[in-house]
């Protein structure tokens, strides 16, 4: 005869089981407004008594449920705080001081595969660095020579991104939100910001066949993937999409059905957005154009399939 066993507790230690950590403390604290990341708790306030009206409720739910907290590893009242390798402040969030000076200190790939995970790492932080594509490029021309040779171009792009990887960046402030896009014929390029500052930037290169589009049709893909890379960002808020293409205005302000087979397909696309498109010089928005004209090498526009036919049905839902 056979019986079932199981652990009363977790020999390998929490490491091993962070999913049911994570569901377990989000029990415990799950009519409250805070940050959790497995045993990283964070708690805000706009004001004194906000903050530790926050925190009060944060000891209540821990004592009510036998959550014991580290006093040590706690702060309280405080401007700026480091969470998960980044550091936090009233209006910025930036990279950990600490992890950055370790990435300064990273000794040189000796190998194709240390560049590998070296340029891997770089598009990580890629949010924190406008010109990562200008910035990498000897580096992306190395990983791409059958010959390893680490020679002073490459020590100083490696230095140059360094520089750049501390830049900080604003919190996402979801009153006023402002997408800037350009395309150029080899490169996408989009720009997230709010009143205060830049929240995030990105950018990818277009296959072969995309390079063949019209310039507007271009221009329309860039909307399209600025859409889908801040999908969390711009879904169900008004958003003011700027561009250097004045004609798209034209195809903003037709009826769907007369639009070209393609741009019909991309507007499709975007209809699940609330866009405001604002025409500006391509000379006002330099990052955005810069982004195209020296993009990332990943092609990284996927198939629209899915978010048409989401988009379809709805039609449907709303003419019967």
């Amino acid at each position: 005869m056979y019986s079932w066993y199981k652990w009363n507790g977790y020999p390998f230690g929490l490491i091993s089981v962070q999913d049911e950590y994570q569901q377990k403390m989000e029990e415990v604290f799950v009519e409250l407004d805070i940050g959790l990341i497995v045993d990283n708790i964070t708690g805000n306030g706009c004001s004194d008594a906000e903050h530790y009206a926050n925190l009060r409720a944060v000891l209540q739910a821990a004592r009510d449920k036998g959550v014991q907290f580290n006093k040590e590893k706690c702060v309280f009242n405080t401007t700026s705080i480091t969470y998960f390798r980044h550091r936090l402040t009233t209006c910025s969030i930036a990279l950990d001081p600490g992890n950055t000076q370790a990435l300064e200190n990273m000794p040189a790939p000796q190998n194709q595969e240390e560049l590998q995970t070296l340029l891997g790492m770089y598009n990580y932080l890629s949010r924190y660095i406008p010109n990562l594509d200008t910035l990498n490029k000897p580096l992306r021309d190395l990983s791409k020579q059958q010959k390893f040779e680490w020679n002073p171009s490459h020590k100083e792009a490696k230095r140059g991104i360094q520089n750049a990887i501390s830049q900080n960046l604003s919190y996402f402030d979801p009153k006023e939100i402002e997408v800037i896009t350009d395309a150029s014929q080899h490169g996408l390029g989009a720009q997230l910001s709010t009143d205060r500052a830049t929240v995030t930037f990105a950018s990818c290169s277009l296959s072969e066949m995309e390079q063949h589009y019209s310039q507007m049709e271009k221009e329309m893909l860039t909307i399209t993937f600025a859409c889908k890379r801040f999908h969390q960002y711009l879904f169900r808020r008004m958003t003011c999409m700027t561009t250097d293409h004045k004609p798209l205005e034209l195809i903003f302000g037709k009826l769907i059905q007369r639009v070209p087979t393609r741009l019909h397909q991309m507007t499709l696309a975007i209809q699940l957005y609330d866009i405001k498109l604002k025409y500006k010089p391509g000379k006002t928005i330099p990052v955005a154009d810069t982004l195209s004209c020296l993009h990332l090498e990943d092609t990284d526009i996927e198939s629209q399939v899915d978010m048409e036919v989401l988009v379809l049905e709805s039609i449907y839902i709303l003419t019967e």
